[in-house]
């Protein structure tokens, strides 16, 4: 601390600078950890050694302003002489470092122009009453007497848990708002997921209303009317008319499929190596006629949706209560590997029977995207998981890199049609730099004001009986001087 600083250039004079400077280098160096496993690193934060050099000019300035005003009392008795010192040694010395470091973090671009006041105040404060702190506890412990000593630490003691406790309610209140600030983006963004849902259901109830008036699906209207919604949902992959197609049927329905598609398309599935081969044969098969964008997922024309359990599971289970529900996350059928989407399958019946079900494939990475891109995305760290699905991996907005770890995410459970989803939302750096404020520190810094004054008043009360006996052996030699020139 600077205080300690200044205590040793007043008692072994200016030539302890270089352990000054080292110390107030290995102070700053401590908030960077790398720099300690390769010393090196040093050279890319030229401000640290600044910083140093600053404390380092201010200490030596304090200890040359006290030398020349003469306002080093030894015994620190002298109320004027307390107050000058203490004048000069903090609030005047402590202009130096403060303005040498933030000079230096404008000129390496730490800092900005317009935040640089409030942080040299910031600064200057710190350093000002740390010093009259500081060096009254490094004075007071090596240089009073043991009976001047006590009454001084009670009170400075006094003083001291004041300012923690300050510091305690003003980290508390700026813990509690950022909290508030917290919730508000977490419930913005679900505010935005059930948008999103909203969007859905809208979208299903188009197609259902699309599909009530054309009972033959053409591929042209499919293709017009998918378009025309796909721009209006951003996390909706694709859009696909899935039909029923009884086994008697099965090669009539091949045949549309070569004539709309060319002469490869047929009913297929994969098998467990992820090779494409040809449904087997049963009563009753649930392929995929119409898909929109039909250029990024032409090859899905033909999958049958039964040939998967999940899928038919949920298919199935849709038709069976005449209302849209959603799989769990799937396995794309062009993108093999982890699952990457949900699928919101919406049934059709005509006259009471299975017609078919359109499918809606939504990617779990756009939909996470598109739920906190309001909040602004670099704020926050979304997981989201299928609580209803057993080892259902979890996924992840894109992670930002920064190195804050949040110690208290907010864990949220939402309905989206049928299933339960787990979400976890984390604060980055990126949201603690821009939400944050200097009202603890400025609160603390009160604090340490408070301290400070409480260190001037007992070193000037609790010397008051030296200052009377010096004052009385004065004027008795004064006295005695008078008498001796009669």
């Amino acid at each position: 601390p600077a205080g300690a600083a200044l205590f040793f250039v007043l008692i072994y004079g200016s030539r302890v600078w270089p352990g000054i400077f080292l110390g107030a280098l290995i102070t700053s160096i401590l908030n960077y950890p790398h720099i300690l496993a390769n010393p090196l690193e040093i050279l890319n934060y030229p401000q640290l050694i600044s910083v140093s050099a600053g404390a380092t000019i201010q200490a030596l300035f304090a200890g040359y302003l006290v030398n020349k005003n003469k306002c080093f009392d030894p015994d620190f008795s002298d109320p004027e002489i307390i107050g000058r010192f203490y004048f000069l040694a903090g609030p005047v010395a402590c202009l130096t470092n403060a303005t040498i470091a933030f000079l230096s973090f404008i000129i390496v671009g730490v800092s900005s122009f317009n935040s640089l006041f409030e942080e040299w105040l910031l600064w200057w404060l710190a350093d000002s009453t740390s010093t009259i702190l500081f060096f009254t506890i490094f004075y007071v412990f090596f240089r009073f007497d043991r009976k001047r000593k006590t009454q001084v630490a009670i009170f400075l003691g006094t003083g001291l848990i004041v300012t923690f406790g300050m510091f305690f309610v003003g980290r508390q209140w700026e813990q509690e708002r950022m909290t508030l600030l917290f919730t508000q983006e977490v419930i913005s963004a679900r505010d935005t997921l059930e948008q999103i849902e909203g969007t859905y259901r809208a979208l299903i109830n188009n197609l259902i209303g699309f599909k009530s008036f054309r009972e033959d699906l053409k591929k042209e209207d499919f293709e017009a009317f998918a378009s025309n919604n796909l721009s209006f949902n951003n996390t909706v992959r694709s859009i696909a008319w899935i039909e029923k197609v009884p086994n008697q049927t099965k090669q009539n329905f091949e045949s549309e499929l070569r004539n709309e598609y060319g002469e490869d398309y047929k009913i297929w599935f994969y098998d467990e190596n992820r090779n494409r081969i040809d449904t087997e044969i049963r009563d009753t098969y649930l392929p995929v006629k119409y898909i929109e964008p039909q250029s990024q997922s032409l090859a899905a024309i033909g999958y049958d949706v039964m040939s998967d359990a999940d899928r038919s599971q949920i298919l199935q289970q849709a038709f069976d209560i005449k209302s849209p529900l959603m799989t769990s996350p799937v396995i794309l059928a062009l993108q093999p590997g982890e699952p990457q989407a949900v699928t919101i399958y919406v049934p059709v019946h005509r006259d009471d029977e299975v017609e078919g079900a359109f499918a809606i494939l939504v990617k779990i990475d756009s939909l996470i995207g598109e739920m906190i891109n309001d909040t602004a995305a670099n704020d926050l760290e979304v997981s989201l998981r299928d609580k209803e699905a057993v080892g259902s991996p979890i996924f992840n907005s894109e992670r930002i890199m920064d190195g804050y770890i949040d110690r208290a995410p907010i864990v949220l459970e939402v309905t989206m049609f049928n299933r339960t989803w787990e979400l976890m939302f984390r604060r980055t750096m990126n949201f603690i730099n821009k939400n944050r404020t200097s009202q603890p520190l400025f609160i603390g810094m009160a604090g340490m004001v408070f301290a400070a004054l409480v260190a001037i008043g007992i070193v000037i009360l609790s010397g008051q009986r030296l200052f009377l006996e010096k004052l009385v052996k004065s004027r008795t030699v004064d006295l005695q001087k008078a008498n001796l020139t009669k």
